[in-house]
Formats: C-alpha cells, structure tokens, sequence
C-alpha cells in the first residue's frame, strides 16, 4: 500500500474511487458495536460497483488503507453493498447498479469477463472461463447440452418435502449464475426464478438450476456484441418487455422481463417479481411498462 500511495497515478484512482464513496454515503466512522472481525477493504480499479443497495442488517469494514482518520478504533458502518460483500448480489438483484472501469491499456480480462476485439472495431465480451469453473465445480463439464434455459411453463412451490441435500451448494450455485448474468441476459429470468428458493431449496428447485447449467455448456462461448454506431445513425432508443402472468404458483403474483437498447447495443436488462398481484394480464403488462 506504501508503494501504491507513491505512485503518482495509482494515488490518483484511489483517491477517486474514495471520492466516490464518499459522495455516495456508502458508509459513516463508527465504534465496532459487536464482538466481531470487520470486513477488510481492497482497493480495485473500480469507481462504483453495487453502490444503490441499502443494507437491511449491520456490517462493519475496517478503514480504507490509505486513508484512515487519527483515531485507529473506528470503523465504516456501511450504508450501502459493496462489490465483494456476500449480500452484494442479493441487494444487485433489487438495484440498476453502473460499474465503471478505469482501464490502463486493452481490457481483455477483468474479475471473470472476456472482451474479445474484432476487426470491424467492435469487441465480444463473454465469461467463457468462469462459466467453465463453474460446470467444473458442479461436475457438469461433460454433460449433454440443452438450447433452452428453461422448460416452457414451468411452474414451481417453494413448498415440499424433496429438500435439496445440500442448501449451502444451491446458494453457491445461484449466486455464481446471478454472476452469468453480466453477459448472459437470456438467462437472467431463470437465475431470478431459482433466486427466489435460496431459504429452502428443494430438489425441483435444483432441477432448474441443471437446466440453466447444461444450457451454459452448450452455448459456453455466447456473449454480448457491442458495435461502433456509424457516424450516419440516428440516436434512438428501444425497450422491449413482456410479463409472466400469474406465474408464482404460491402468491399468484406476475415476473417482467426488460431490455433496453440505445443504438445498437444492449446494455441494460432486468428479470423482476412485480409487487402486487394484476388480477389481468393487461394489468400486468401495463405494470412492466412503469
């Protein structure tokens, strides 16, 4: 950290990334309130990454390196999650978060995405190797791919007796396809389906979730392609939504879907519950317009 703090341009980043923090009022100084370890803080090229979920619980993190006050026992009491809090996911699940990089050079990696350069200026971006730890992990790496995230009306409880034998896996695994997500919009509605049984998964439950990973496997290397806008094309922006109605069997309310496209490029999606009940399906899909 000494040697970070040296560097001129390294000095520069942290001090903008704190800034950011700031502003955000991700955090106040506060006494540690419980007999237990604060989180640890890394510094990472980042500016703002998961910085609009409000905390529903108390979590503590030790003072940025670089930039403790003069009293040693305090720590930040967060406000918000933090890329790296295990609760960043969930509170990612309920926000629109940004992520901005600060690249030194060509990106072609960073924290699992890929970012392919074609010759006609445009680039791929794809988690190709971190979907493929994640077949590795659950021993899925030479199963028989699918071309469907999920079965057609599917229709799923969160009430049973067929109890997933091990919960602790199906939260990793979720967690880790809530991940895929970044590049792989298509499965964000099954991910936000599984999401919803992480208290007591059952083995239905865990079924959806092979069928999300035998369709990574056979569509391993699919991505996002982000094209250069021609100099003659006219800005214009396009979303598209439609509505699962009635869909949760348990509480009868409806799931919407949503991307957004400004130009060519998608760069915005979202699978979401809707918060009410529609006693109409035109009542829930005027709801996924708001």
């Amino acid at each position: 950290m000494k040697q970070a703090l040296k560097d001129a341009d390294l000095s520069a980043a942290m001090q903008q990334e704190y800034d950011a923090l700031i502003k955000q009022h991700t955090s106040d100084l506060a006494p540690l309130l419980f007999n237990g370890q604060p989180i640890r803080c890394k510094w990472l090229d980042v500016n703002i990454a998961f910085l609009n979920g409000f905390l529903e619980e108390t979590d503590y993190m030790v003072q940025p390196p670089g930039f403790e006050v003069e009293d040693k026992s305090l720590v930040c009491k967060l406000n918000k999650a933090l890329y790296g809090l295990k609760q960043a996911p969930l509170y990612h699940n309920k926000t629109s978060i940004c992520i901005f990089l600060k690249i030194r050079g060509q990106l072609d990696y960073f924290l699992g995405l890929e970012v392919k350069y074609m010759s006609d200026s445009s680039l791929i971006m794809t988690q190709t190797k971190y979907i493929r730890d994640l077949l590795s992990k659950t021993n899925m790496i030479e199963a028989h791919p699918i071309y469907s995230p999920m079965v057609s009306n599917c229709k799923v409880s969160k009430h049973g007796v067929d109890l997933f034998s091990d919960p602790t896996i199906y939260r990793s695994v979720v967690s880790a396809l809530h991940m895929s997500t970044i590049t792989r919009p298509e499965i964000s509605f099954s991910v936000n389906k599984v999401c919803q049984f992480m208290a007591s998964p059952l083995e239905s439950h865990w079924t959806i979730v092979k069928n999300v990973l035998w369709y990574l496997k056979g569509t391993i290397f699919h991505g996002l392609h982000f094209q250069v806008a021609s100099p003659h094309y006219s800005f214009s922006l396009k979303a598209y939504c439609d509505v699962d109605w009635a869909s949760d069997v348990d509480d009868r309310r409806s799931t919407y879907r949503a991307t957004i496209f400004p130009c060519p490029n998608l760069i915005s999606w979202w699978s979401r519950k809707q918060q009410v009940v529609a006693c109409l399906s035109t009542e829930a899909e005027y709801r996924s317009l708001a």
